[in-house]
C-alpha cells in the first residue's frame, strides 16, 4: 500500500494538514505550505487500519501524531528543545491531528499547531499512527523515546483487526535544509503483527452462537502489548520491567459461529514468538478453553499470521 501525506503550515507555520492515500502515489504541491508523499511501507504493499477482504483503508476516528528534528535535535514550538542534564532527554513536542470523518482510502489529517522553519539545517519529519497510542501527552519529554501502549483489551470487527492497537511509524524518507515547500517522501513501517485466529467445530458450537470475548495468554517470555519505549529514529521496542505483556482479550463484537461451525478473531501485537498459549473463548452459551503447552508460533511483524 501506499499513502499520501500532505502539510500545509499556514501564517507562522500555525496549522499542519496532513493527507494520507492507499495503494498509488500522489504529490501535492501548495502555494501556503508543506506537502508530503508516502512510500509503501517497508514490509508489504498493504498497510493501515481496517480489512474489509480485498484492501486496508483509514478508518473513522483515526488520528496522527507528528514530531521532527532539524541537525538531529528535537523542536518544540520555540524552536531547538532543550536538554535535561539529568536526564539526556528532550523536551520536544508532539503535533496531534484531528481525527477523520469518515472512512476511506484517501484520508486528510490537520494538525495544529506552532512550527518553527526558520533555523537552517537538516530537518527530519516524524509520524506515529494511532495518537491514541502515544500516551506521552504533547510534550515529547524523552525524546526519541516515545511512550506507546498497545491495547490489552481490543474490540476488533467481524473481519478485521482493531486499530486503536494496529501501531505504526512513518519517517520522511529525505532530508531538508528547512521547513519543505516541495513534496516530501516519507514511508510508514507497521510495528505489530496481525493475527487472523480461526476457531472451528469446536465441541457444542452452533450456528449463531454469539462470541462474547476470546483470551489469549501466551509464556510469559512472549512480549504482546502493553506500555513500551519505541525510539522513532531507530525504531528500536523496549519495555518497562513492571509491564505484564504477554495476555489480550479481544472483544466479540459482530462475532459470531456461522453455520459450519467457524468463526474468525483477530488480534494485533508486538512481534514476537509464543511457545505456549492458552485460548479461552466466551459466548452467550458457553465458555470453551483449549491450552497448547508447547509450540513455536512465530508472529512477525507488518503480516497477516494465520493461525487455525
Amino acid at each position: 500500500m501506499k499513502k499520501t501525506i500532505k502539510l500545509f503550515i499556514a501564517g507562522a507555520f500555525t496549522l499542519m494538514p496532513i493527507v494520507a492515500c492507499q495503494k498509488e502515489e500522489f504529490a501535492f504541491t501548495s502555494t501556503d505550505g508543506l506537502s508530503f508523499t508516502s512510500t509503501k511501507p517497508i514490509l508489504e504493499d498493504e498497510t493501515k487500519t481496517a480489512w474489509n477482504g480485498k484492501s486496508i483503508q483509514w478508518s473513522k476516528g483515526d488520528a496522527i501524531r507528528v514530531a521532527y528534528t532539524c541537525n538531529g535535535v528535537w523542536q518544540n514550538a520555540s524552536g531547538t528543545a532543550t536538554s535535561n542534564e539529568a536526564s539526556g532527554s528532550k523536551t520536544a513536542k508532539m503535533y496531534q491531528s484531528t481525527s477523520l470523518s469518515e472512512d476511506a482510502e484517501t484520508a486528510q489529517f490537520s494538525v495544529p499547531g506552532d512550527f518553527k522553519g526558520t533555523a537552517e539545517g537538516s530537518y527530519v519529519f516524524y509520524g506515529a499512527y494511532p495518537a491514541s497510542a502515544c500516551t506521552d501527552g504533547s510534550d515529547f519529554k524523552y525524546a526519541p523515546s516515545l511512550t506507546v501502549t498497545i491495547p490489552e483489551t481490543q474490540t476488533p470487527a467481524a473481519d478485521s483487526f482493531d486499530s486503536a492497537a494496529d501501531f505504526m511509524l512513518g519517517t520522511s524518507a529525505n532530508t531538508y535544509t528547512g521547513i519543505p515547500t516541495e513534496a516530501v517522501s516519507m514511508s510508514w513501517d507497521r510495528m505489530v503483527a496481525h493475527a487472523q485466529l480461526t476457531f472451528k467445530t469446536l465441541n457444542g458450537f452452533t450456528a449463531g452462537e454469539t462470541i462474547s470475548k476470546v483470551e489469549l495468554t501466551a509464556d510469559s517470555e512472549a512480549d504482546m502489548v502493553g506500555k513500551h519505549f519505541i525510539y522513532l529514529d531507530t525504531k528500536n521496542v523496549t519495555k518497562p520491567k513492571s509491564t505484564v505483556a504477554n495476555a489480550l482479550t479481544s472483544k466479540g463484537t459482530n462475532l459470531s459461529v456461522d453455520e459450519t461451525g467457524t468463526f474468525v478473531a483477530w488480534a494485533s501485537f508486538l512481534p514476537c514468538t509464543v511457545k505456549s498459549l492458552t485460548v479461552v473463548v466466551t459466548t452467550n452459551k458457553a465458555t470453551y478453553t483449549r491450552e497448547i503447552t508447547s509450540c513455536e508460533l512465530v508472529f512477525k511483524k507488518n503480516a497477516r499470521n494465520v493461525l487455525g
